[in-house]
C-alpha cells in the first residue's frame, strides 16, 4: 500500500505544492484519519441509494466490502477487474463512469 502511494503521488499526481507529493507528510500526519471511527455511523446512511466502487487489488476492498454488508437496500457494490486503490483516482480505462452515471440518473 505505501508503495502504492508513493508512486501515485511522487509520479503521475506529483505537484511541487501538494502535501502528498512534497514530502509534508509525517509518521503522525494521517493520526486523525487513523482514529476517525469510519463505520460508526453507516446505519444513519440506510436506506438512501448506495453505489460504492473498490478495485479488485485495492488494498481498501475489505472495508468497501465490509461497508456493503452492513447497509441495507437499495445498495450496489462494484469491484473494478485488475484495479488498485489509486487507480480509480486517474486511470480513465479502470473508472466505472457508466455505472456512476447510471447511478446518478436513477437516484438524484
Amino acid at each position: 500500500m505505501t508503495t502504492e502511494f508513493f508512486n501515485y503521488y511522487r509520479g503521475r499526481a506529483f505537484h511541487p505544492r501538494s502535501v502528498n507529493s512534497a514530502a509534508a507528510w509525517t509518521a503522525t500526519s494521517p493520526l486523525g484519519y487513523y482514529n476517525f471511527p469510519l463505520q460508526q455511523h453507516i446505519d444513519k446512511i440506510s436506506p438512501r441509494p448506495v453505489l460504492i466502487v473498490t478495485g479488485e487489488k485495492a488494498h481498501s476492498r475489505y472495508m468497501a466490502e465490509e461497508s456493503y454488508n452492513r447497509l441495507k437496500d437499495p445498495k450496489e457494490l462494484v469491484i473494478v477487474p485488475g484495479a488498485t486503490h489509486t487507480d480509480l483516482y486517474d486511470q480513465m480505462n479502470f473508472i466505472p463512469f457508466d455505472k456512476f452515471a447510471n447511478f446518478f440518473k436513477e437516484n438524484l
